[in-house]
Order: structure tokens, then sequence, then C-alpha cells
């Protein structure tokens, strides 16, 4: 049967999405997912669509894993796997694209009687915390992609999914990962590290344009963000690119006229430099580069000869020509970090428009659209309104007048107050609004009386934004507190991002703090302890039928420091080093001559250099 569907398909065969590429970070009682988005633009080769649907992440203490696959076919053999299940929110680690597609999908595998949960519409995600790991375990993941197969009639197909392969060599143990599967073993990271910084908590600074929308850079990976400056530049109102300012220097070997990959794709061909062994500047008609897959060859034979060493220098963009303006998580990764950018619309920022001063007691009112003019357009400016003292003469008339200004009857207004465009740094066109019958001609601004503000530059009836001030309705309030004169109502606008608008942060690495570790000596310890026969933390055994290796493990350690163990009258056992940003060493309870140890009570010594030692007892029970 099977050779029949192979011959009959023509030796063509639908295949599932390209595996994602990911990434992953331990913490403390918790392990980060993250990876890329080219699963998604996947064409199967045999309906020539792009079909990609969604992903599942599945998680095992077996490299194999063989317990996720739990989901048997109708002969009772084991088929599908079953994606990691959350039991604090209750939901599946899965995640699929919104569309028509929901449940079980309506076409059955052949001769299976089984079909494939294609998700529930979840929408996709491209990040994902496990908060239901044990720190000091070591737990296998992957991601896989998968398809929606094909409903259409004569074209039937089940959904395809990526493979999940970490493979174990044979002799040695040792494991290799494919691209969407990675080990884990949750811990905090090295005692004394201070947390990486990304521009100001996270927040890029504006250095131009005035937009409102949010750039936000996520933290994803601590060890991995170095320090650099990155530039974000708006090409236009919905499309960005970041720069790597800082840029890197690297080696190559020439391959004559092939093309040599370099580690950075994007690059700012302006900034590229090429150097030949001696630090001579080779001349720019000597080589090409393909700037956005990150490769260069010689022009022409001869011109960089094939094994001869060459160094460069670059700028390259992270991130080129993105149109994620809605705070999606799919933005390509760097350094271990992530950008995120959420736009604005034009218009009156209510929450934000208010006094300077929090004691002033009068009613603001603010109107988006304003009730009179036409047309009623949004108009991307701040203002001020700047208030003078509001004491009148005899006559009414303001002792201190502002700004002269039209009422909606062409009547001519005295105001005790200026208003000043402060986007444009000019006096704002406003006009005001006389509403209330009692004080409309009386020539001046009244309570209650409407501010509405203009573009600078506006036709005799366009308006944009109206603000009222109105005193208290609490008839209890005698005297209430009104401006006076230094007392300013700003009017704020949130504002969509434009052209030219640019943002600049710098990064900078964790680093290491001995005043921290020395504060946190006492925060060190060895679980489990005593050691009775077995350990949780002890991994599976390379055949079915024998045990891992035995394990303690030491916690809450520095980057760098010396284990030594002992017994009880002070005889040596073993030592060992810590070099890594872990916080954590294991110990195989062996000696340095790899002898199993005795039962009894030992003695630990950890020397952390320049920052201090920790000494305490391990017991072992067999």
């Amino acid at each position: 049967e099977t050779s029949t569907r192979v011959l009959e398909a023509d030796y063509r065969f639908a295949q599932p999405p390209i595996k994602p590429i990911v990434k992953i970070v331990p913490g403390d009682k918790r392990v980060t997912l993250y990876w890329d988005t080219r699963a998604e633009a996947s064409v199967d080769p045999l309906t020539v669509k792009k079909d990609f649907q969604g992903y599942k992440i599945y998680r095992s203490t077996d490299p194999t894993f063989a317990d996720v696959f739990k989901i048997t076919d109708g002969n009772g053999n084991a088929f599908l796997g079953v994606p990691l299940y959350d039991s604090y929110a209750r939901k599946k680690a899965q995640f699929d694209v919104i569309d028509s597609l929901s449940g079980f999908h309506p076409i059955e595998f052949q001769g299976r009687a089984v079909k494939y949960y294609v998700g529930d519409n979840t929408g996709l995600v491209h990040e994902y915390i496990d908060s239901t790991v044990q720190n000091g375990i070591t737990y296998y993941y992957a991601v896989v992609s998968y398809d929606g197969g094909s409903t259409e009639v004569g074209k039937e197909l089940p959904p395809s999914e990526s493979q999940a392969v970490i493979q174990k060599d044979a002799i040695t143990g040792k494991l290799s990962f494919d691209v969407n599967t990675a080990e884990a073993t949750p811990n905090p990271i090295s005692s004394g590290l201070k947390d990486p910084e990304a521009g100001l908590a996270g927040v890029p600074t504006a250095i131009a344009g005035n937009s409102t929308g949010k750039v936000y850079v996520k933290i994803l990976d601590p060890l991995a963000v170095d320090e650099r400056l990155y530039k974000l530049s708006f090409l236009n109102n919905t499309t960005y690119s970041l720069l790597d300012s800082t840029g890197l220097t690297e080696t190559f070997s020439s391959k004559d006229t092939v093309f040599v990959s370099l580690r950075q794709q994007n690059i700012d061909e302006n900034s590229f430099e090429l150097f030949d062994a001696n630090n001579n500047t080779v001349a720019k008609s000597n080589y090409f580069i393909n700037t956005s897959s990150g490769k260069v060859r010689g022009s022409s034979p001869g011109s960089l000869p094939a094994n001869q060493t060459f160094n460069v220098k670059y700028r390259y963009y992270p991130i080129v020509t993105s149109t994620n303006i809605n705070y999606e998580d799919n933005n390509p990764s760097f350094n271990g970090m992530k950008l995120f950018v959420q736009n604005d619309i034009l218009d009156l920022n209510k929450a934000g428009s208010k006094f300077n001063n929090s004691q002033i007691q009068v009613i603001d009112t603010l109107r988006s659209v304003p009730l009179i003019g036409s047309p009623k357009v949004k108009y991307r400016a701040d203002w001020e309104i700047r208030f003078n003292n509001l004491d009148t003469t005899a006559t009414g008339t303001y002792v201190n007048p502002g700004d002269t200004v039209k009422s909606d009857l062409g009547k001519t207004v005295i105001c005790p107050f200026t208003v000043w465009n402060m986007s444009e740094n000019k006096k704002g066109n406003f006009l005001i609004y006389e509403i209330n019958p009692k004080t409309r001609n009386n020539l001046r601004w009244d309570w209650g009386e409407s501010v509405v503000l203009r573009p600078t530059v506006a036709s005799s009836t366009t308006t944009s934004y109206q603000i009222k001030f109105d005193l208290p309705l609490d008839t209890t309030i005698v005297n209430p507190v009104l401006p006076k004169s230094g007392d300013i109502f700003t009017v704020k606008t949130t504002k969509p991002f434009q052209a030219n608008d640019v943002y600049l942060f710098q990064t900078k690495p964790a680093v290491f703090s001995q005043a921290s570790a020395k504060e946190r000596l006492d925060d060190i310890y060895v679980v489990p302890n005593p050691y009775v026969g077995y350990s949780s933390l002890e991994s599976p055994g390379r055949l079915p039928d024998l045990r891992g290796e035995k394990q303690v493990q030491f916690r809450n350690l520095p980057p760098k420091c010396t284990i030594r163990i002992y017994t009880m009258i002070g005889e040596l056992v073993q030592t060992f080093e810590k070099d890594d940003y872990t916080s954590y060493a294991n110990w195989d309870l062996l000696s340095y001559e790899g002898q199993r140890i005795a039962y009894g009570v030992y003695i630990f010594h950890i020397d952390i250099p320049g920052v201090g030692e920790k000494i305490g007892r391990l017991a072992v029970i067999k």
C-alpha cells in the first residue's frame, strides 16, 4: 500500500514547515524559549502553498522525547506528541494561526485511525516561559512547526509536523541538538552578577521626532547582552530598521571569487572596511559585498587571493525594514534581546492633559472632536495654556490680559491666558466657543467657555480639539483654588510614528560584583543533603536498565570558584573548578581517583577569589 501511494504521488510528498531556530535560557524555577519566524514562510512542495499552521512545544527529561508521544493510533502504537501543559495557567503550549481551522483536523491519517489536533485559534507567539520546572533538573525541549494539511477535494492531506531530534553518541553519550531542540537546567544566574541593562529600564531615548508610540527592549537572555549602541530609525510611519552602531570586527579566509559568509547579514555598506593580513586597506574595486546575505568575494580572480586571511569591520542591521508596530513578538532577536514597538494614533491625550498644579479645583473637560468647526482635523502638536492672575477691574476687564482672539461668533475676546504651541515653538492658534448665553458677547473669556485649538495654518472654520474649564460643582467649596500666574494647563496629544523618528539605546552586560557575592556567601548550600541513595537531579542512564551518574549539586555559587571535598579527618577527596555563569556545580560522588565514595559525613570548602570562602557539611547515606 505504501509503495502504491509513493508511485501514485510521483515521489512527491507533503513536507512539514521548516524547523524554527530555538534559543533557550534557564532561570530561577523557569525556562524561557524563544524562536524565529522562518517556519511561517514555508511553502509545501506538493501543494505549492504556504500552509504553516502553528507551533507545539515538547518537554521531557528524556532526550528521545519517548514520554511525549502518548497519543496512539488505532493499533495502539505511539504516534503523536502531546504538547507541554502548564498546570498553573491550565493551557497547552500550542499556538496556531487564527483561521478557519481549529480542533481536530477533518482529514484522518491514512491507516492510522487518528486525527491531528491543530489548535484552538490562540494566535502565534515566539516566546514561551515554562514556570512548571524544578531547579537543578535537566529538561529537554523541542519547538516543532506543523502545517494545516489540505482539505481541497481530491487533494486531502492530514497535517504534517517537523521532527524533534536529539542525537546521542553511542560511545561518549554526548548529545547533539537540532536547531529546534535544546536542553536547560533551571537555576538562578551566578551569585554576585548584576543584571544587564538596555536603555533606561528597557526604554530607548528619542533623539529626533515627537512621536508618543512605545518602544521597548526586552532582555531575554541576560548573559548574551554585551556593551553596544543601537540606533532605531523610522523610514516612514509604519517601517523601521535597527542599526548596531557599535559594529564588529571579524577575520575570514578568502575563497577568491567564491562568496564567504560573514557572521552577520543586512550589512551597512557605507561602514564596510576590508583589510589584508598586514592591516592595509583593500580597495573597494577588489571585492563585492552582498549586504543582505552578509557575504563577500573577490570581484575578479586574484583580487582576494584564495586562502589568504582578511579582516573586516562593519555595522549591520539586526532588524531591517520591520513593520511590526502593534507590539508583535516576531521581530528577530539580537544579542539576547527583542524589540517591541507599539504605535499610537493621532488623538487628544486626555489622561496626559492636566494642570501643573494639582491643587487647582476647576473642572477641565476635553473633547477630541470639537462641537464647532468644519472640517474637524486631528493636529500633531502639544499646547500650553499659560494662565495669568484672574483679577478683574471694576468694569470686569482682566488686570493681566493674555491673548486676544476671535470667538465662534466672530467677536474679539480677551483671555486671562496665552496659548503656546510647544511642538512648533510658536503662539497657538485658537478661538473661544462662547456657549453660555449669559456671558456671550461680553468680549472676554469666562468660566464654562471653551478653548478650541486649531492647526497653525487653518481655514476659517477648521478646528482640532476643545477644552472647557468650569468652576467646581461642589457648592460646599467656598473659595476654590483657581489658576494663577505661573499655572499651566498642558494639552497633550498621542502621535503616531513618522519618517525620521530616531531612538538610541545603549546596552551593558551583566557584571560580577565581589561585594554582592560576599553578601550572599551564606546562601550557598548543597542539595540533596543528606544524599540518601538517589537524587531527583540525576538523569537516566544510557541504557534502560542502568541508572545515571549519582549527583549532588552546590547552589548559589558565583561565576568562578574552587570546590574541595574532605573527609572528617581532613583527607582530600575531590577538587573541581567552576568557571561559568551558572549558579550551580555538580559532583558525581567520585573521588579524584575515580572511586565511589563511602557513606559518611564530608566537609566541603568553597574558595571564591577576591570574595571569601564557605565551609559546610554533606552527609552521604547509601
